[in-house]
């Protein structure tokens, strides 16, 4: 689990160790940099990138770093802030934390994943509720927050993204069997006259 947030990444009953790494924050048990992970390749099942692309660096050198680490067959989840959205619209704005973001867009943090060799398996949308401070705007908008997370509209305000590492295997090429063309008997030749060729 890589990311700016200090929350402790959520558990479940199937996974069996969970290791957070990044920047010297609460909670991150391995410290190190964006792009030199302490991990040998192929060594994770899943990594997930929360909010992680936006404020780093280099996004390549991250998502490059993050998908050396997925297992064949692995998952990588991506969560981002979707620039499309109001969330976007307000980091522009914003005279917070909000303002460094880099708000890349999904489609093309699924050009990158193609590119790494990760098939993308699911897009969800979420958070269509308005930055708004205002607590009465906001359950007024509930509604609108369930009905545009059933119908999965892209304007939400952060996007997940899931890709699958393709695994890349060896066909057995098929030997053609050859049949049998039977035995070759030499054919005679013509004789050639040389003298009626001379004239």
């Amino acid at each position: 689990h890589y990311g700016p947030s200090a929350q402790t990444p959520p558990s479940a009953p199937q996974v069996q160790r969970n290791v957070r790494l990044g920047a010297p924050l609460p909670g991150v048990e391995i410290v190190c940099e964006e792009q030199a992970w302490p991990l040998s390749e192929h060594a994770a099942d899943v990594v997930v990138l929360q909010h992680g692309l936006d404020f780093c660096l280099s996004p390549h050198g991250l998502l490059r770093e993050a998908a050396s680490s997925v297992r064949p067959g692995g998952h990588l989840l991506i969560i981002g802030i979707n620039p499309w959205s109001s969330w976007g619209l307000r980091h522009m704005f914003a005279h917070d934390g909000l303002r460094q973001a880099r708000c890349i867009a999904p489609s093309r943090v699924g050009d990158w994943l193609n590119l790494l060799g990760f098939a993308l398996e699911k897009r969800r949308f979420g958070c269509y509720r308005p930055p708004l401070a205002s607590t009465k705007w906001q359950s007024r908008l509930a509604g609108w927050e369930r009905r545009a997370g059933a119908w999965q509209v892209s304007g939400g305000g952060f996007y997940l993204l899931v890709a699958r590492k393709i695994v890349v295997g060896l066909r057995p090429v098929r030997q053609v069997l050859r049949q049998p063309v039977g035995k070759l008997v030499p054919m005679p030749l013509a004789k050639v006259n040389r003298k009626q060729s001379e004239q």
